[in-house]
């Protein structure tokens, strides 16, 4: 791709619409943040002070954005096709990698009150297809908390394979948290 454009990264399921927010959308991200504060706190990195306010989603949807035009990472807001207006997740590609080593890491979010409905699944079966088929990447990796079985679950079933753990992973709740890294290679599946 030689140019970023937005409309270049929609993505489309049976049930699902995949899209980078406008950067005029930080009030609904802002909503969904606040709506899942606590069903996300124990997977996230501690916020910081001004975290939860307008301000602050509109600087990261603009770092956001400045980061995908350099392909450096990129994040997917999930919404159902029957309500359009709200959020229901997201998928966030990071430390992509191009050339000789094509790869990248991926982390998914999903609202509390969508869970245990096959949207985690139907969101990132697309969203890697994208990645393999439209960037050529060769590699995904997810770094997933030991106590969260059902995310672990959910990437075993997509074909990703444990690579071993990550020590001190993330700092979360002010505590160093190892993870588990899965991958999965680029027809492999």
């Amino acid at each position: 791709m030689t140019k970023f454009r937005l409309k270049d990264f929609f993505l489309e399921t049976e049930r699902l619409h995949l899209r980078f927010l406008q950067i005029k959308e930080n009030e609904e991200l802002l909503k969904y943040k606040l709506k899942n504060n606590v069903h996300f706190k124990d997977a996230l990195p501690d916020p910081t002070q001004d975290y939860f306010t307008i301000g602050f989603q509109k600087r990261l949807l603009q770092k956001e954005h400045e980061l995908a035009k350099d392909m450096l990472f990129m994040r997917w807001f999930i919404f159902n096709k029957t309500d359009l207006s709200s959020i229901i997740g997201d998928i966030n590609i990071g430390d992509i990698k191009l050339g000789n080593v094509s790869s990248c890491t991926m982390g998914i979010k999903i609202d509390k009150d969508n869970t245990q409905k096959g949207f985690a699944k139907e969101a990132l079966q697309e969203t890697i297809r994208f990645l393999f088929d439209n960037l050529g990447l060769h590699k995904i990796i997810v770094n997933i908390l030991p106590r969260n079985k059902a995310s672990l679950h959910l990437f075993e079933k997509l074909g990703f394979e444990k690579e071993g753990v990550s020590k001190h992973h993330m700092k979360i709740n002010n505590k160093w948290e190892d993870h588990i890294q899965l991958s999965l290679i680029n027809g492999k599946k």
